[in-house]
């Protein structure tokens, strides 16, 4: 206590900065996140950045003194992906569909039939009698007519009805009880569409339902799918959707913002633990409520360096083996979003994605500037980020990749453009 009094009052900061380089390689300066951990922004980060050949760079640093505390982030850090989630059950669902188990235009009501009967939110289309039907590639590219939760970031009638009946909220990630994927799937089944499929982006439990149509499609559940398909393959163990017991002490706390509204001296931290679980956790993926494809899964910092580097090598497994067929491949770095929804379709769900398009496997594309997203040649980087602050990004053009672990949520920071810079700028 009275080592917290004084900090406060002398505003000293004192933090533990572990930095490991890679032989021959110049220092990874990240001057602008070591500046949201010492003014009190973020509790704490760690990026780790890789090329083809293994790991580049790594660095981080914590708040590791303050009024609220804070643990380092290391490699062997269990961390909650919540959206992250969704590009490695995009890319199960591409591997299904890849060896035959389902087509990506198949209905979705082929599988969950509930889905045929769907109608639109009565305030929002009301001159579309019959929606058309949601098809599995809607679900890879959020364009189903879908919603998120009013406490997930969702908005409108449809998202404030996925919470007052606990359709894939802050419950499934954490909870008293658990509840299987066909149960929650069933319960959103009896929801309106927000918009007729196939006619905007709108960024939603889209995933979740693709993990059921897998779960059906395969008469498996969906962990056992991810372990065959993707974890296992890939060698990456915690990827799961409840931490097993004991990997329990390696799960890092979750944190939310705190807004203070008395003055404080100097820099001061302004987040707290996360508060919003009707349970005592530290974090999602313990007391799972639900699973959740699309925002429950957990992995290791290892294990995501694990799969960008995956991504980066275009998706071949450490003998070499490719996961995806030729065929398939270009639909995992590829534009996906129709020139119909015009030059930012993805800005009215996500802000910062400015003129960025989607690939099937939830890969944001970023392109250069006045570049054409059809073209490859003029995609920039992908990447993809979820509301804590934490990312992950693939670097064609320097031929690097990286992670990005904040554990902050929500938070309003898009660090990936500012990592890319700051990477390629190391590399000159």
């Amino acid at each position: 206590m009275k080592k917290a009094i004084w900090h406060l009052c002398a505003c000293s900061l004192a933090f533990f900065l572990p930095i490991a380089y890679a032989k021959n390689q110049g220092e990874l300066e990240m001057e602008f996140l070591d500046e949201l951990v010492t003014q009190g922004h973020i509790p704490a980060y760690r990026v780790a950045v890789v090329n083809e050949q293994g790991m580049l760079a790594e660095k981080a640093l914590y708040y590791g003194e303050g009024i609220v505390p804070v643990e380092a982030i290391d490699p062997t850090s269990i961390v909650s992906l919540l959206s992250l989630s969704k590009p490695f059950t995009n890319l199960l669902a591409l591997k299904l569909a890849d060896i035959g188990v389902f087509q990506l235009d198949d209905p979705v009501s082929m599988y969950i039939p509930e889905f045929a009967s769907a109608n639109i939110e009565a305030e929002k289309e009301p001159s579309v009698a019959k929606p058309r039907q949601i098809l599995i590639s809607d679900l890879l590219l959020h364009t189903a007519g879908l919603s998120q939760s009013a406490e997930m970031q969702g908005w409108g009638p449809v998202a404030e009805y996925y919470q007052k009946n606990d359709i894939f909220g802050l419950k499934c990630l954490a909870g008293s009880s658990t509840q299987s994927l066909s149960e929650s799937v069933q319960r959103l089944t009896q929801a309106p569409l927000q918009t007729n499929p196939g006619e905007r982006f709108s960024y939603s439990v889209a995933t979740d339902v693709l993990g059921r149509v897998m779960e059906v499609a395969t008469n498996k559940p969906f962990e056992a799918l991810l372990s065959e398909y993707i974890s296992g393959p890939l060698g990456i163990d915690t990827l799961t959707t409840a931490v097993s017991a004991p990997n329990v002490k390696h799960v890092v706390q979750l944190y939310e913002p705190m807004i203070k509204t008395y003055p404080v001296p100097g820099a001061y931290q302004r987040y707290q633990p996360f508060s919003k679980f009707d349970v005592e956790v530290i974090n999602a993926g313990i007391q799972p409520g639900c699973v959740s494809p699309g925002s429950g899964l957990t992995a290791s910092v290892e294990d995501l360096v694990t799969f960008v580097s995956f991504l980066l090598n275009d998706l071949r497994l450490a003998d070499g083996t490719p996961l995806l067929s030729e065929n398939t491949l270009p639909l995992v770095f590829g534009s996906q979003l129709s020139s119909k929804f015009g030059k930012s379709p993805m800005r009215r769900s996500i802000a910062y994605s400015r003129q960025d398009n989607l690939s099937m496997a939830s890969l944001a594309i970023r392109t250069n500037k006045e570049g054409d997203v059809s073209n490859t040649e003029d995609h920039d980087f992908y990447y993809w980020s979820g509301f804590s602050g934490s990312g992950l990004w693939i670097d064609k053009k320097t031929k690097t990749a990286g992670i990005v672990i904040t554990q902050l949520y929500p938070s309003d920071r898009f660090l990936i453009p500012k990592l890319v810079a700051e990477t390629r700028a190391n590399l000159k």
